[in-house]
């Protein structure tokens, strides 16, 4: 967790969290639990989050590999955001990343097969922005936010990483059908993981 480092989650077939290191371990989310099928795995997880300038440690985003999207506040709730997703991006793919604003949790981009959405209200609903970045790759792999200024909500720029390597989505790009570039001179690999440090 980047605002405490006692805390810690993982995550298999059911969402474990601990606050001390992992000595003691307790269940966030049961194989069960939330709307989730048993046999659902979680493959991706972005713990910690901030809005209105404060940190909050136990904000978490989790992403299944049949599709499952889920969030907990910083008042605890844990919240399945599975349908409204669904709604934007339909069928059961992978949740294969999740990247946040640096400056509102609420604010998430999530990476769906090779589908591309977008929330700015805890998931509640969600936007398809994948537009014309098919045209580009034929496979999506991971997320990153790239933003020079965290205090500022909504100015990031998406990169996305897959084949062929990383591709951009300006901020206020709006939706249409040329919304992703081709970013910088990348070697035409497969892009496995994408972060900004």
């Amino acid at each position: 967790n980047p605002f405490n480092a006692n805390d810690m989650m993982l995550g298999r077939r059911a969402l474990y969290e601990s606050t001390d290191q992992g000595v003691t371990v307790t269940t966030v989310i049961a194989p069960t639990g939330s709307g989730k099928a048993a046999t659902e795995r979680f493959n991706s997880l972005v713990y910690g989050g901030v809005r209105g300038g404060i940190n909050f440690a136990n904000v978490f985003w989790a992403g299944t590999e049949s599709g499952s999207i889920f969030i907990r506040d910083e008042t605890g709730t844990v919240t399945n955001r599975t349908a409204a997703l669904t709604a934007a991006i339909a069928g059961t793919a992978a949740i294969h990343d999740i990247a946040i604003d640096p400056g509102d949790y609420r604010i998430a981009y999530a990476l769906k097969g090779d589908a591309v959405a977008v929330t700015t209200d805890s998931g509640a609903t969600w936007t398809a922005i994948t537009d014309n970045v098919g045209a580009l790759t034929t496979e999506l792999r991971s997320l990153a936010l790239f933003d020079d200024t965290p205090a500022t909500t909504g100015d990031s720029v998406l990169l996305a990483g897959g084949f062929g390597g990383v591709f951009r989505r300006l901020p206020n790009a709006g939706l249409g059908t040329t919304t992703w570039s081709e970013f910088g001179l990348m070697p035409n690999s497969l892009v496995q993981d994408l972060d900004f440090l």
